[in-house]
């Protein structure tokens, strides 16, 4: 495999840096953003969840329809981050000269 150059630029105190692959989730630019953002959905039902339990409500086919898209939301951004980091990891494989091997793929 030939090593490919990394994007790189220099910092105002002079040091290089990698630039990063560019996020795009749903308008969230920042990968900081996206973690974020299921950190606070997770967060959400997990409160939800735990009030609707402990009140002792039984759930109407429309709540149980939005509890199941917000865990469907979690896995898409979970899947999003995975993918992107994998793409990190195969791009500072490849500008080392390394070649990559599979194993940060999920088991399938």
């Amino acid at each position: 495999m030939d090593k490919q150059e990394l994007k790189t630029t220099v910092t105002a105190d002079g040091k290089k840096m990698l630039i990063a692959e560019p996020v795009n989730y749903y308008g969230l630019k920042d990968f900081s953003e996206v973690t974020a953002f299921q950190k606070g959905v997770a967060l959400l039902l997990q409160h939800f969840v735990s009030e609707q339990i402990t009140g002792g409500i039984m759930w109407g086919d429309s709540v149980q329809f939005s509890i199941s898209t917000m865990f469907d939301v979690l896995e898409d951004i979970g899947k999003y981050r995975d993918d992107y980091l994998k793409q990190r990891i195969e791009t500072l494989e490849a500008a080392m000269g390394l070649k990559h091997r599979g194993d940060i793929d999920p088991l399938e």
